[in-house]
């Protein structure tokens, strides 16, 4: 029986770990979508984020571009054939201002909404399938 090639990651997550929302949703995307997850807190990620912003989640890409808030949820989008015509939709330039408002609404308000799903922020690191691999 032959091994399985690992596929290599398509980037690094950047989430807010004191967000209990912010941690489950990473957590769900980083298999998903075969992403490293790491804490805003980190020094690394911090180094990459350079200034801090409002937004709650970052992608850094393997080729180092950098996307922050709605431009990762529509990244995400158009990596399913299901979900691509949200993403269109969503890039759309009068429907890209609602998209982004409702995105920054979201993260001003992701720690009363995970107080009210009753989400904890992670304790202690946890580990995504690629990086227990490793």
């Amino acid at each position: 029986m032959r091994p399985l090639r690992q596929r290599a990651p398509r980037g690094c997550l950047l989430y807010d770990g004191s967000c209990g929302l912010c941690a489950a949703l990473a957590r769900t995307a980083a298999r998903r979508w075969r992403l490293h997850a790491l804490d805003q807190r980190q020094p690394l990620a911090q180094r990459w984020l350079g200034a801090p912003s409002e937004s709650a989640v970052a992608l850094r890409l393997p080729d180092g571009r950098l996307l922050r808030g709605c431009a990762v949820v529509r990244w995400a989008w158009r990596q399913r054939w299901w979900t691509w015509p949200l993403a269109a939709l969503a890039s759309a330039p009068l429907a890209r201002h609602v998209f982004d408002a409702a995105y920054r609404w979201l993260a001003r308000h992701r720690q009363a909404l995970a107080r009210v799903c009753n989400l904890r922020p992670a304790t202690g690191a946890w580990r995504t399938r690629l990086d227990s691999n490793q």
